[in-house]
């Protein structure tokens, strides 16, 4: 099982959107930060950083509102590490 908590409260922002929003819809990633670290959206980076990564290509979302990995998509350190239960 995936330590997201510890994901959210230890990786910058970008790193856990592109590993999770292809996992999780936007409202479940919000609630992880909205416990964990309500800063991020408390001044608004953490919907500014998804849109930047869909517009960098990083991810992707279809015309149902599903999001994948984009073209530009690159797998953050702490995945290929294996951190949080990653496999």
């Amino acid at each position: 099982m995936i330590d997201i908590k510890s994901m959210v409260e230890n990786e910058s922002v970008e790193d856990v959107i592109m590993v999770l929003a292809p996992k999780l819809d936007y409202s479940r990633i919000d609630s992880w930060y909205v416990q964990n670290r309500f800063e991020v959206i408390q001044n608004g980076l953490l919907i500014r950083t998804f849109e930047k990564l869909l517009n960098e290509g990083k991810l992707y979302k279809d015309e149902k509102g599903e999001v994948f990995q984009g073209p530009n998509w690159q797998p953050p350190q702490f995945v290929k590490d294996k951190k949080y239960g990653i496999k």
